[in-house]
């Protein structure tokens, strides 16, 4: 009825000589957009007891859909503004818009905190996308909750606004006269920025209409981008994907061979320091270069002398069509995480909640402002989804089904989630969320790619699938650990190819990179390298290794049609921000935008030859590295043993392991040359279906075996009626470590539960802090506590990189987690014992200014 009164409404009004509407928002469903009457520029906006709200943590607009656009228009409403949502230039008020570059508004407005938080309202222009072309403001400390009329009101010579009470007691007024440029037509319209708002009692016209000019059509120089002009498929004019003699490619829109060569956020703006109040490599490049024009120049020479061909996500859209084909970036999950989130955003990118009714008009309205106005553009390859959604929940080995049931009774997913397990939601939800982004994409724009929604890392096994029926290339971000000493890739060449299998599409890796440890700032200063992904090495030189076995790789596998290298300069030392610290080298250049030369040579060489390697005419690979030979181990000495009960004495000469309380440590006292290190104690990790932390309480049996050249010592571990445990543990006489290793587990509870891992778990001393290079992911396969009092180490060492995970670190309340764990991911039925072969760990003291390379080196050469 609302629509049918609102046409007859505007058309008896329009026969007089003008076009108006009254609405108050009453007629419309609690929740409804207002449409058809008004087109909201996203799904904020929503009516709820006669007044029409909106949450603009973004600039949101409301426009009325039908209103012509006039040389003569008014917008009056009453406004109230509820909270701040935002911590930058915040406004809400009214607008009378030619087009997102051409518009007034009348707003309150609140300045930053860093600007005083003030309180006042403006008349404000864009014109041709440049903000306050004219201006007027005036002071007037506006409160929160409080309900004020304002009105805009564009006339042939200029425009005013008035902001009253409701009891229409005046509190400012501002005239401008138009400047020979100026917005001076437009429609009447609602907007808001950093506020929730709410509007009412809407009046608006439009007279001494125009005819508007048609939406201008993008024009795109031709495509001049190149591939393999040797292998050929036909020109469809855009990029497209084929498969030819068993191989996946690209092709150019002229139908030549290509491989997507990228390397992310080549961007003049860089990364913004939040410590520092700026970006250091913005800084560094206006100093260089003087404009972004000859930055381009420079920055488009280096890519294409180091073989990249692409432009990936976070560009400078000034490097666009002068030779580098591009891809935009959408994110239409994380954007509506943070309207309706499924897994919250912290952090990070949370998880959208996809069976919400309003998730397909959200990805409709982006796609209709960002992929219409591309759908004819040569030079675009297509369109990333997202990036790293929490597909796990917060935790990896979580579910999105846990998240829906925290939601309320009657939400669409938690009805959706009390009715299936945890797969099948997780399959149900990667169905809608593929179904409706990829209609919402090809609704606008049937010519480019979907590139998938780059996975960070991996993603429920069932989701692989649904992402290659929706998607024309599957992409996901990935961070493996390499080993320097074996150069094998064999693993990481698995998983892709597990990947592949299931998603049954070609491939692109969209992330990759291998942070060295020798880089410094613009000042000088080391980067940290503390937060971030990817596994550290130690120098260029090793990085430079790395990524040339993974590119190699990944050009010759023959489902990849895609490799983006992360990234193209190095993050601030002092991070990003608080919430994002990232302060890692991982750049093509330094924060001084000079480049790495052995990183940026062996690109320059390698990527030239894309084509031969992914065709298979170059199956060379690297040469592995041979290690020199070690000299045999041979033990000195003898092992002593004192036994007495429970009690349990083993001396070696450097290491003196003791058991002597009736507890759940193997040894409650690790010494190295008579200085006390710690504990040492299994865990286990368990899902029961909540996860669990578990050490034993208690030893039940211990068994020990003297031998000439070691003693082996087997201990039986419980956890009230949980489980039983077996660890064993070998010393070898005069050396400084011994092996733990497990031996079984065994479920001794009435219900099933499932092993997700177990750990050898080396409590240190309090006071002791992380030691080593104290970052994440090291790529020895190490980890230790420093006691800066005694000058010693504690730690573990791992014979083979692939065996354990690694990572000592002190929580927010300095509480020591050594985690030196293997997944195992079994389920136990009761009574079912997990007895598979496990590698043992190396356990050591050491003096504490012993390098962890040359160490790790020491002792894994000793150990085999």
């Amino acid at each position: 009825m609302y629509r049918l009164v609102f046409i007859l409404l505007a058309t008896a009004l329009a026969s007089a000589g003008a076009w108006e509407i009254r609405d108050d928002f009453r007629q419309y469903p609690p929740g409804s957009d207002a449409s058809p009457v008004w087109d909201t520029s996203n799904v904020r906006w929503e009516t709820q007891d006669g007044r029409f709200i909106v949450t603009g943590t973004e600039k949101s607009e409301a426009l009325l859909n039908n209103a012509p656009p006039g040389r003569r228009v008014v917008v009056e409403a009453l406004l109230t503004v509820e909270k701040a949502v935002g911590s930058q230039w915040k406004v809400a008020g009214l607008t009378v818009t030619q087009s997102p570059s051409n518009y007034w508004h009348l707003a309150l407005v609140e300045a930053p905190t860093e600007h005083g938080g003030r309180h006042f309202v403006e008349m404000a222009e864009s014109l041709d996308g440049r903000w306050n072309a004219q201006n007027a403001s005036k002071d007037f400390n506006w409160q929160y909750g409080h309900a004020y009329r304002l009105r805009l009101e564009l006339v042939s010579d200029g425009i005013r606004g008035v902001v009253c009470d409701q009891d229409g007691a005046e509190r400012a007024r501002l005239e401008l006269r138009f400047n020979e440029r100026a917005v001076t037509w437009g429609r009447p319209g609602l907007t808001v920025d950093g506020f929730r708002a709410a509007f009412g009692e809407v009046m608006a016209r439009s007279d001494d209409v125009v005819a508007a000019p048609p939406e201008p059509k993008p024009e795109f120089p031709p495509c001049t981008v190149t591939g393999d002009r040797s292998r050929r498929s036909r020109a469809t004019g855009f990029f497209h994907v084929a498969k030819s003699w068993g191989r996946w490619w690209l092709y150019t829109p002229q139908g030549e061979a290509f491989y997507i060569i990228g390397t992310d956020h080549v961007n003049y703006r860089g990364h913004w320091c939040e410590k520092l109040g700026y970006s250091p490599y913005h800084r560094v490049v206006q100093r260089q270069f003087g404009s972004e024009e000859a930055w381009t120049q420079d920055t488009l020479a280096k890519l294409k002398a180091w073989g990249f061909n692409t432009l990936t996500a976070g560009h400078s859209e000034s490097l666009r069509y002068q030779g580098l084909p591009h891809i935009e970036f959408l994110a239409l999950g994380t954007s509506f995480a943070g309207i309706e989130p499924l897994v919250p955003k912290e952090h990070w990118t949370g998880f959208p909640n996809v069976f919400h009714p309003k998730f397909a008009s959200h990805c409709e309205k982006i796609a209709r402002r960002r992929c219409a106005p591309q759908r004819d553009n040569p030079w675009l390859i297509g369109y990333f989804i997202d990036n790293e959604l929490e597909w796990f929940g917060k935790s990896w080995n979580g579910n999105l089904r846990e998240w829906a049931l925290k939601l309320p009774a009657n939400d669409p997913a938690r009805v959706v989630a009390e009715t299936t397990d945890a797969d099948e939601f997780t399959r149900l939800a990667a169905e809608k969320y593929f179904a409706v982004t990829t209609a919402a994409i090809r609704k606008y724009d049937p010519n480019h790619l979907i590139l998938g929604c780059r996975f960070a890392g991996n993603a429920p096994s069932n989701v692989w699938a649904v992402a290659g029926r929706y998607c024309d290339i599957v992409s996901l971000n990935i961070y493996p650990r390499l080993d320097l000493e074996s150069e094998d890739t064999s693993e990481i060449e698995s998983f892709l190819c597990d990947v592949q299998r299931h998603a049954d599409k070609p491939m692109m890796i969209t992330e990759w990179s291998f942070p060295a440890l020798d880089a410094v700032d613009s000042t000088g200063r080391p980067l940290p390298c503390k937060h971030g992904a990817g596994m550290r090495v130690d120098t260029q030189e090793q990085k430079t290794r790395c990524c040339e076995l993974l590119q190699r790789l990944l050009f010759r596998l023959p489902f990849m049609v895609g490799s983006d290298y992360f990234m193209w300069s190095d993050e601030p030392a002092l991070g990003i921000s608080s919430s994002f610290p990232e302060d890692s080298n991982y750049g093509l250049v330094s924060e001084n935008n000079q480049p790495y030369k052995e990183l940026t040579s062996m690109f320059a060489e390698l990527n030239p030859l894309v084509y031969r390697i992914h065709s298979g005419k170059e199956s060379k690979q690297p040469t592995p590295r041979r290690s020199a030979s070690a000299e045999p181990f041979t033990p000195q000495g003898e092992v002593k043993i004192e036994r007495d009960g429970n009690r349990l004495v083993v001396d070696n000469g450097p290491l003196r392991l003791v058991k002597d309380k009736p507890d759940g440590n193997a040894w409650n006292r690790v010494e190295f040359e008579g200085a006390l290190l710690g504990r040492f104690t299994p865990l286990l990790h368990q899902k029961m279906p909540q996860d669990f932390w578990n050490a034993p309480n208690r030893v039940t049996a211990m068994s020990v075996t003297n031998e000439p050249s070691r003693a082996v010592i087997e201990m039986t571990f419980e956890r009230d009626d949980n489980y039983r445990t077996s660890y064993r543990f070998t010393i070898y006489p005069g050396q400084n470590w011994f092996f733990s290793q497990l031996l079984w587990v065994e479920n001794i509870s009435a219900k099933p539960w499932q092993l997700a891992e177990y750990f050898h778990y080396a409590v240190a001393t309090p006071g002791c802090e992380v030691g080593g290079p104290g970052v994440p992911s090291y790529y020895l396969p190490f980890a230790s506590w420093q006691d800066k009092t005694t000058g010693k180490q504690y730690g573990v060492v791992g014979l083979r990189a692939k065996d354990f995970k690694i990572t000592f670190w002190l929580d927010e309340h300095g509480g020591q987690h050594p985690d030196a764990r293997c997944a195992v991911d079994r389920e136990l039925a009761p009574g079912a014992r997990y007895a598979e072969p496990q590698p043992p760990i190396v356990v050591f003291g050491a003096p504490a200014g012993e390098r962890p390379a040359a160490l790790v080196r020491r002792l894994q050469t000793i150990a085999r």
